[in-house]
């Protein structure tokens, strides 16, 4: 009885971790950047449809020391057409985020670079 209590003890740890990494990186400061600059690209939208949300899960690593920091994200899209994918490699140098990739990936359409449809603007 001991060993399984234990067992579902240490689980649940691992499940809350898990959570507060998510939750950690979805309200990070890069992540919220990408998601405003994927939400107001118009051909974006445009494919998957209106009203588009982020997906529940965000998935990716985000490490930051200081005024340093690395983040390598994907966050899902859910719009009214079709699902797609915001991803994401930024660093982050004297404390501004710096993206080295940002695109949206939509199921059936080729990918959008957001980082050369800010710079054709």
């Amino acid at each position: 009885m001991g060993g399984v209590v234990i067992i579902l003890f240490l689980a649940i740890a691992i499940v809350l971790v898990f959570l507060s990494g998510m939750t950690a990186l979805r309200h990070s400061a890069v992540v919220q950047e990408a998601m405003a600059r994927a939400l107001g690209n118009p051909q974006a939208i445009s494919e998957l449809g209106e009203p588009v949300r982020p997906g529940r899960l965000v998935y990716g690593k985000l490490r930051t020391r200081g005024q340093f920091g690395f983040a390598d994200f994907d966050v899902p899209l859910v719009g009214s057409r079709s699902q797609g994918l915001v991803s994401g490699l930024a660093f982050r140098i004297r404390g501004q985020w710096q993206f080295q990739r940002l695109e949206v990936g939509v199921e059936g359409f080729s990918s959008i670079d957001l980082l050369q449809a800010e710079n054709v603007k």
